[in-house]
């Protein structure tokens, strides 16, 4: 569609796109972003111009902040990042040149793109690799060079994108199956908890005696579940799965260690 001349935007419609342009520029491809930057500048003009200044400034009042650790954003090669856009688009394979992590020499050989994710600041590519049937997830930042081929992507039959996140948890570094998981956990953690769950069955109890709860839920299995009970330190104490418990309790061991020697 011809954006060269635009009728003029309500308040609201323009404040949408200049939220949208800010939280998702990122996730558009490239072809995309150019064909809609006339709408997204005559948003701006509209919020510049108009006199409901308390709607103007709204995207001023907002923001995001992640929930854990920030970490810089990984370095994308601007034309990898293109590449891969106007692939997903077209629905054409890629070729491209992938250093896998750890590995000193990267690889080549054709991908056809299933699906884009951003995850933590970082952008990941799902694609089955040359023939083979399972998907693969591939760091852009990894990617060290990505040629548009022409010719069409072969497509997986029944994938979808956000079954594959939710469902099958391919982005939590899973390990097998659920943990039916029993914590000690303190006063202020309970609290926070009991307003964000673990999971739809948790569970939160007093423990006779002491201020801490008992707090019981089903969850995945994965690494990031270490990950997010570590982050706790000692507001948290993992009673039950017993392998789960010995598991934490060896790494504070060798941590305490690692401390003890460096002192």
């Amino acid at each position: 569609a011809d954006l060269t001349h635009l009728p003029a935007l309500n308040p609201a419609t323009a404040l949408t796109l200049e939220l949208a342009y800010r939280h998702l520029a990122s996730l558009l491809p490239r072809s995309a972003l150019v064909a809609l930057e006339p709408l997204f500048k005559s948003a701006r003009k509209a919020l510049d111009e108009t006199s409901q200044t308390a709607l103007a400034r709204w995207s001023d009042k907002v923001a995001a902040v992640p929930d854990n650790q920030p970490l810089m954003p990984p370095a994308i090669s601007a034309s990898v990042h293109e590449a891969v856009h106007e692939a997903l688009l077209a629905e054409k394979r890629l070729e491209i040149s992938y250093r896998a992590a750890g590995q000193e020499r990267a690889k080549r050989y054709p991908v056809n793109p299933l699906g884009l994710v951003s995850r933590g600041g970082s952008y990941y590519l799902v694609a089955t690799a040359r023939d083979y049937p399972e998907p693969r997830i591939f760091a852009l930042h990894r990617i060290l060079s990505a040629t548009l081929l022409d010719e069409p992507a072969i497509k997986l039959a029944g994938f979808n994108l956000r079954h594959y996140i939710m469902e099958e948890r391919r982005f939590e570094l899973p390990l097998e199956g659920d943990l039916h998981l029993e914590l000690r956990v303190s006063p202020w953690l309970a609290d926070y908890l009991d307003e964000r769950k673990l999971s739809p069955d948790q569970t939160l109890a007093p423990i006779r005696g002491r201020d801490e709860q008992r707090l019981n839920a089903t969850v995945a299995n994965t690494d990031q579940l270490r990950w997010w009970l570590r982050s706790f330190g000692t507001a948290v104490e993992v009673l039950r799965p017993l392998a789960l418990r010995r598991e934490m309790a060896a790494e504070v061991v060798e941590l305490a260690k690692a401390y003890r020697a460096r002192t």
